[in-house]
Parts: C-alpha cells; structure tokens; sequence
C-alpha cells in the first residue's frame, strides 16, 4: 500500500491520537508498527502519553476521587498508578482553587 504525503501525515496522525488515548503499546499493536515508531509520531503531535493516561485514568477521574473523600493511596491502589500522579493532580487542583477536607 503506498500512501501519499497527505495520507502520511493523516496516519500519522491518527497512530498519536490512538497512542494518546490507550497508549504507546496498544498503538504500536494496533497499526502493527514499532515501539520506537509509534513514540516518535507521539512526540510529533503532541500526544506523548504519561503513565497515568496509559493505565486510562485521566486527571478528573483522580480529582473526583479527591473530592469524593478517597485517600492517596487508595486512589494509586485503585487506579494502578503511582502515588506521585495523585499528588501531582491534588497540587494542581489546590494551585486551581479546590479545596481538600482532611479526609
């Protein structure tokens, strides 16, 4: 199959978009390309994911669990992801405004 520039860069496209939203694995499984390949077309785009993204637990999801009372820990037992991402998304939901009770 032989694409064009145009087509190229749709497809491109379309494996960071894939990549950004299940992974760097899962894209490369599901266009049958490279690791190496598919990370270099994420960082192109912009859509280089981060470990969180990867396990599909975005930073609502985290925040919502924050404010429903859920602890830190329970929230990465949960979520399978590390305890740092939670802190992470708690500092920036405070720098943002939101308040935490001391559940």
């Amino acid at each position: 199959m032989i694409l064009t520039h145009a087509e190229r860069a749709e497809r491109r496209r379309q494996v960071a978009q894939y990549a950004s939203r299940h992974g760097i694995s899962a894209a490369a499984s599901h266009y049958n390309l490279s690791l190496a390949y598919t990370r270099t077309v994420s960082r192109e785009h912009g859509c280089a994911p981060t470990r969180a993204q990867e396990m599909n637990v975005g930073s609502f999801e985290v925040l919502r669990m924050l404010l429903d009372g859920v602890s830190g820990v329970e929230i990465s037992r949960q979520c399978e992801i590390v305890p740092q991402r939670v802190i992470q998304v708690k500092k920036r939901a405070e720098a943002a405004g939101f308040v935490f009770g001391t559940k």
